[in-house]
């Protein structure tokens, strides 16, 4: 099935935005999870029906150097917010 160009668009222009919030909550966070990330992305009207394109945002942050896994695990029951990442690049204010 061949996506629509409108509809690549649309997942691009989310991905992108999902990376440079990602990046920005780094600078004013210490720990982060994909949860807080899809709050961050609602409250600015960034919403999808299938949030697993994140692995590959959060992937791409570490190695730009931004976040590394954090040795701590969330308790929730969601997947996708077990995994904590930490903030290379926090800025302590």
């Amino acid at each position: 099935m061949v996506k629509s160009k409108r509809k690549r668009n649309t997942d691009e222009r989310l991905f992108q935005m999902a990376y440079l919030t990602l990046l920005s909550m780094a600078h004013d966070n210490q720990l982060i999870t994909s949860d807080t990330l899809i709050a961050n992305l609602s409250e600015s009207g960034y919403v999808a029906n299938n949030y697993s394109f994140l692995g590959i945002v959060f992937r791409r942050a570490a190695e730009a150097g931004a976040i590394e896994l954090s040795p701590y695990k969330n308790k929730s029951k969601s997947h996708s917010a077990k995994t904590v990442w930490r903030s290379k690049v926090y800025k302590n204010d």
